[in-house]
């Protein structure tokens, strides 16, 4: 009996184990598998890889991008467990372990487009990005610099085109800029600083970089009491001098004052004539004595007058007379309104006889001339030490085109003579009054 049940469980083992090695081995042939499967994620174009079957702890390689997958401002980059790409990253072909049913996203690198400025020679903004990419937020571009030129935009082209403001959030492709310039320009305007007479140049148009050359006196500017002395950039004359038609350099608006300053010697005066004496400050009304300009006659030369003679009595009989003239500077206005007043509109010739004639006083008394709508009518002639001065500071320095040999001035030496300087060499001498060789200059004061 104990036999028996001993052979009977014995079977039971052996049918047990039978099971269990039956079952196992079912388990190796059927293993678990899992489900892997590809998303397009934002695809423009191609198809998606086909899913893949991955057993229990069976390594898988993953699929290629076969099907051409291509997103318009991206770049293919593999495999990601999450679509916005912050999963974990497989690469195409990629050995691929773990036990899970997985959707693979196409996982999206935006791609990166470049940005070309074309200058010209400037300089860009700091701001101004040299790439973007399909996800870059508008691009406002920023105006670029140079030297001397106005920025006029962006543009697409280097000439003609279109104007480019900006990049637009989701553009693509490598971008082309050309900046466009204009030449800078400044006016150049003129003041007449408290002119009394004539009209300011016009303005004028410098470009940046190119000399303009200034203008000159155009207008005729005068001021009474002063002489034009160029221009200055302060009203004041206290900034930078320019002479007339000179070379300006400088690219800024600028106005520029006329310069005025004292007459001196050599100077041309308001009537046109040479300055030949300053007093130094103003005694009487007056300080300067001026010249009447050359040609003021008429013609060529100084005209020849007499001095001629002051008769008391018309009979013959030889009663001539000194009026009573001066020598001094500053006694030719009195000299030749007296003698004019004394002896008429004409002088005797001779200390006898009846013939008269024009003679040199009334002659410079008479005299007048117009300029820049003034007239200038208050001219005499001038004394010896007056003449004297015309011999040193204008014949001597080449001024006022005298004419040879000598001159008559206002001062009687006696009643048969009066004074005169050869202007040839500056000789003060004394003639007859009847001399019709003596030149006549006529001398004013202001």
């Amino acid at each position: 009996m104990k036999s028996s049940v001993k052979w009977i469980s014995f079977l039971l083992l052996i049918l047990v184990s039978i099971v269990f090695v039956s079952s196992c081995d079912q388990l190796i042939e059927n293993p678990k598998t899992y489900a892997i499967t590809y998303h397009l994620n934002g695809a423009t174009g191609g198809s998606a890889p086909a899913d893949q079957t991955k057993k229990h702890d069976q390594d898988l390689t993953l699929a290629t991008n076969s099907g051409d997958l291509v997103r318009t401002g991206y770049t293919f980059g593999g495999w990601n467990t999450k679509a916005d790409g912050s999963g974990i990253d497989y690469a195409v072909g990629a050995t691929y372990s773990t036990n899970a049913d997985t959707t693979l996203h196409a996982k999206w690198v935006a791609h990166e487009y470049d940005i070309t400025y074309h200058i010209d020679g400037g300089a860009n903004h700091t701001a101004n990005p040299a790439t973007y990419t399909i996800e870059t937020p508008t691009i406002t571009l920023k105006d670029a610099t140079k030297d001397g030129y106005t920025f006029k935009g962006w543009y697409d082209a280097a000439s003609g085109g279109d104007e480019a403001t900006q990049i637009s959030s989701g553009s693509t492709g490598d971008v082309d800029l050309y900046a466009r310039w204009e030449i800078k320009t400044y006016t150049i305007s003129y003041s007449a600083n408290e002119a009394t007479g004539g009209g300011i140049p016009a303005e004028q148009t410098k470009t940046h970089g190119v000399d303009l050359d200034l203008a000159t006196n155009t207008g005729s500017l005068v001021r009474t009491g002063y002489t034009f002395a160029g221009w200055n950039t302060k009203a004041d004359g206290r900034g930078t001098d320019y002479a007339e038609g000179v070379t300006y350099t400088i690219n800024a608006d600028t106005t520029l004052y006329v310069k005025w300053r004292l007459p001196e010697v050599g100077d041309l005066g308001p009537a046109g004539g040479y300055i030949f004496y300053d007093q130094g400050e103003y005694i009487n009304g007056w300080r300067y004595l001026e010249a009447a300009p050359e040609g003021w006659s008429g013609e060529e030369e100084d005209p020849k007058y007499i001095f001629g003679y002051y008769r008391t009595d018309n009979s013959g009989g030889e009663y001539i007379s000194e009026v009573g003239t001066q020598t001094g500077i500053g006694t030719g206005k009195y000299n030749t309104e007296n003698l004019v007043a004394t002896i008429g509109d004409y002088a005797h010739y001779l200390n006898s006889g009846d013939a008269k004639g024009i003679y040199a006083a009334k002659v410079a008394l008479d005299y007048s001339v117009e300029v820049d709508d003034i007239v200038y009518d208050d001219w005499f002639l001038p004394s010896i030490d007056e003449s004297d001065k015309i011999y040193k500071n204008l014949y001597l320095q080449n001024l006022g085109g005298f004419s040879l040999y000598y001159y008559w001035s206002s001062s009687e030496y006696y009643s048969y003579a009066a004074w005169c300087v050869y202007i040839d060499n500056g000789s003060l001498s004394v003639n007859p009054r009847y001399e019709t060789n003596g030149r006549v200059r006529p001398v004013r004061r202001f």
